[in-house]
C-alpha cells in the first residue's frame, strides 16, 4: 500500500489542491493530512459603489470587474488567508463589536473548509481513494464536526484507524507553544491523552503514530528561545499587544506581539483597513485601526 502524507498547509488552497492531486500523480492508495489544516488571516474586501477595494501583499488595490475580484480572492486563498467581501459599514461594526471578529473569522474559515471538502469529493472519486484528516494545535474546534460529517474523508483525531492492516493512531495536540494555540497541553496532560489513544491499538508491532508534535530529539522540535523581558530584540516597528487578563507565568513574553502578520507565525490576524499614508519602510502597510490578532480564540488589539 502506498500512502501520501502531508501536514501543516495552514489554509493554503493551492497546497490543498496539490494534496488532493497527489493521489493520482503518485498513484497513492491513501492520502493523509496530519494537521494544521486551517489558516490564520482574514482579509476584508470592501464593496464600494461600482468597485471593490482590498489591501493585500502590502498594496492597496482597486478592483473594477468581477474577474479581478475573483482573481484576488484566489490569490488570498492560495496564500492561506480568507477573503471576506463586506461593506465599509460592516467593517466598522466588526472593528467595534466585541467578539464579532472571531465570529466572522470562524464563519469564513468553516465556509472555506466546506469548499475544500467539496473539492475532495470530486478529486478522490467520492471516497474511493481514502483520505484522512487530522486536527493540529492551530485548528479551531469547529472544524471537527464538519470533517466528521463529510462522506469523502475520515477524521482521525484521538482515534486509531485500520489502514490496510496497520493501525494509525492520531492526535493533533502538542506540548505548550509560545502562541497559546487551541490544542496544546502541559506534558502530564499530553501524556494522558497519548495513553488514551495508544491504548486503542490492538497490535503495537503494526502501529503508525500520527502525532502532530514533532518527535523529541530529532531536531524537528527545535525553536528559538523567547526572551522573558520587554527589552528583548524585536523589529523596530513591533508594538506591544495587551491581552485580556495577565499573561501566563509559563509564557511571560506573550503580552508582546509584533504587528506584522508575518512576524507572529501562529497568530490569527485581522487585516483591517489600510491607511492612505505611506507605510514605514521596515513594516507592512498599517491599518487605520489596531490590527486584530486572534490567538486561541482571544481577540487582542495592538496599541500604538
Amino acid at each position: 500500500m502506498k500512502v501520501f502524507f502531508a501536514t501543516d498547509i495552514h489554509g493554503s488552497e493551492i497546497c490543498w489542491r496539490k494534496f488532493l492531486n497527489a493521489a493520482a500523480f503518485y498513484k497513492a492508495d491513501m492520502v493523509i493530512l496530519g494537521g494544521d489544516v486551517t489558516g490564520k488571516v482574514l482579509v476584508p474586501i470592501l464593496a464600494m459603489p461600482g468597485y471593490w477595494e482590498v489591501s493585500f501583499g502590502g498594496q492597496r488595490m482597486r478592483l473594477e470587474t468581477k474577474t479581478e475580484l475573483d482573481e484576488i480572492q484566489r490569490k488570498i486563498r492560495d496564500r492561506g488567508s480568507y477573503p471576506s467581501v463586506m461593506a465599509p459599514e460592516e467593517l466598522d461594526a466588526l472593528s467595534e463589536e466585541d467578539g464579532s471578529v472571531d465570529r466572522r473569522f470562524t464563519l469564513e474559515m468553516t465556509r472555506g473548509l466546506d469548499r475544500w471538502l467539496d473539492m475532495a469529493d470530486g478529486k478522490l472519486r467520492g471516497g474511493d481513494i481514502p483520505c484522512i484528516l487530522n486536527g493540529g494545535n492551530d485548528d479551531i474546534w469547529e472544524i471537527d464536526d464538519i470533517i466528521e460529517q463529510s462522506p469523502c474523508v475520515s477524521f482521525a483525531e484521538s482515534k486509531v484507524l485500520d489502514i490496510g492492516g496497520f493501525y494509525l493512531a492520531s492526535m493533533g495536540w502538542t506540548n505548550p507553544t509560545p502562541w497559546n494555540t487551541f490544542r496544546e497541553a502541559p506534558e502530564d496532560v499530553l501524556a494522558t491523552k497519548i495513553d488514551a489513544v495508544v491504548s486503542q491499538i490492538p497490535d503495537m508491532g503494526r502501529a503508525v503514530f500520527n502525532f502532530h508534535a514533532p518527535p523529541y530529539g530529532t531536531g524537528l522540535d527545535e525553536a528559538p528561545a523567547l526572551a522573558t523581558s520587554a527589552a528583548s530584540t524585536w523589529p523596530r516597528w513591533a508594538g506591544p499587544t495587551r491581552r485580556r487578563g495577565t499573561p501566563s507565568a509559563r509564557h511571560p513574553r506573550m503580552c508582546w506581539l509584533p504587528r506584522s502578520t508575518r512576524s507572529c507565525r501562529r497568530s490569527r490576524t485581522w487585516a483591517g483597513r489600510c491607511s492612505t499614508s505611506t507605510p514605514r519602510p521596515t513594516a507592512p502597510a498599517w491599518t487605520r485601526r489596531p490590527p486584530w490578532t486572534r490567538t486561541c480564540g482571544r481577540r487582542t488589539a495592538a496599541r500604538s
